[in-house]
């Protein structure tokens, strides 16, 4: 199951990514998002990512704090606040993947 939530993270992650297109900064969104969907995948491959989800969950929650004292007004039609919705969803993905403990094949068959 684990694997399963790895890879529809990453899906959605693809879709965030894909919205950045017409942004005028979408390198930095390109990488933070494509960043995510590494750690998700390493995690999809049973690789250790506990204390690389934590590190990177740590950095995109302080940079969304930092572009949200930025934010005029809370509005879906505010890129700031559209930035912040999407460091908040990819460090709660990548949280979630992380914090999840893998079950091994063996103790699914029993």
């Amino acid at each position: 199951m684990t694997r399963h939530i790895n890879l529809i993270f990453s899906i959605f992650l693809c879709y965030f990514i894909w919205v950045q297109f017409n942004d005028v900064d979408t390198w930095l969104w390109v990488l933070i998002y494509a960043s995510a969907i590494i750690i998700l995948l390493l995690g999809f491959f049973s690789l250790p990512i506990k204390w690389l989800s934590f590190i990177f969950a740590f950095i995109s929650l302080c940079i969304a704090v930092a572009i949200s004292f930025k934010i005029d007004n809370f509005s879906i039609d505010d890129e700031r606040t559209r930035e912040v919705g999407g460091l908040v969803f990819a460090a709660v993905f990548v949280l979630v993947a992380g914090i999840r403990k893998p079950v091994a094949e063996k103790e699914i068959h029993r």
